[in-house]
């Protein structure tokens, strides 16, 4: 006969079927893996959502069940009769537990008035960060079971505390605007203009004096355009320098 394995923790065997069971899946479950000389089937409880495995050998020498701890194996065989039915009850057994094991939170001692709430939640989700190494927003198995309660307990309340979990993401801000480019203004080359004037007028009235000298043009013309253009060569000059 085959040698019946240690069952997980909050679980204990029981000779008779639990009523009003479901199958949740195919004959592997998720705990075959860890039985590999075992067929082993997952059930879930109509009325109280409790997980049930039923365990049968491959040599075909032995079958069991395996019940939460919480429940009674009855038996009748056809009826189940939680030892703490209420929602309200567990929860209490889950703050007295935070208390007595959990005080590095700001809300320490806890109301045990059988409540998920903010704080509740805030010190289930930092016992499970500090002691569980987890901090994602359902509460795991682990969790229960570092507590002293039942591991099965997380098929009730995994998603208890979703709504005040705090680690969701910022929205992501729009990206400010780009700046308009400042464009630097620069000071007018005065000086470079006014001395590329001087010499163009000196150069002009030079000019008047010798090539110009029998052409119409007068020494005062000659000097006007020579300091214009004198001007306009000093200008670009100085810009090209800035």
């Amino acid at each position: 006969m085959a040698t019946r394995p240690e069952l997980p923790y909050g679980y204990s065997s029981c000779a008779y079927t639990p009523a009003n069971v479901t199958a949740t899946g195919g004959d592997e479950g998720v705990l075959a893996m860890s039985f590999p000389n075992w067929k082993v089937k997952e059930y879930v409880g109509d009325d109280d959502d409790f997980l049930y495995y039923k365990f049968t050998a491959m040599d075909g020498t032995d079958s069991f069940w395996a019940w939460p701890d919480e429940v009674d194996c009855s038996s009748t065989g056809s009826s189940k009769a939680p030892t703490t039915s209420t929602t309200s009850a567990k929860v209490k057994e889950i703050q007295k537990a935070l208390n007595s094991k959990y005080n590095k939170h700001e809300h320490y001692p806890l109301a045990v008035d059988g409540k998920w709430g903010p704080k509740t939640c805030f010190a289930a989700y930092g016992f499970q960060k500090d002691v569980v190494k987890y901090s994602g927003g359902n509460l795991l198995g682990q969790f229960f079971v570092k507590l002293g309660l039942p591991e099965v307990w997380t098929t009730h309340f995994k998603n208890s505390c979703l709504s005040w979990h705090g680690d969701e993401p910022a929205p992501t801000p729009d990206p400010a605007p780009t700046p308009e480019p400042v464009l630097e203004s620069k000071p007018f080359p005065w000086a470079s203009t006014l001395v590329g004037a001087a010499g163009g007028s000196l150069v002009g009235l030079a000019g008047q004096k010798t090539v110009l000298k029998k052409t119409r043009v007068k020494a005062w013309q000659a000097g006007v355009g020579g300091a214009l253009i004198g001007a306009l060569g000093g200008f670009v000059a100085g810009k090209l320098r800035q």
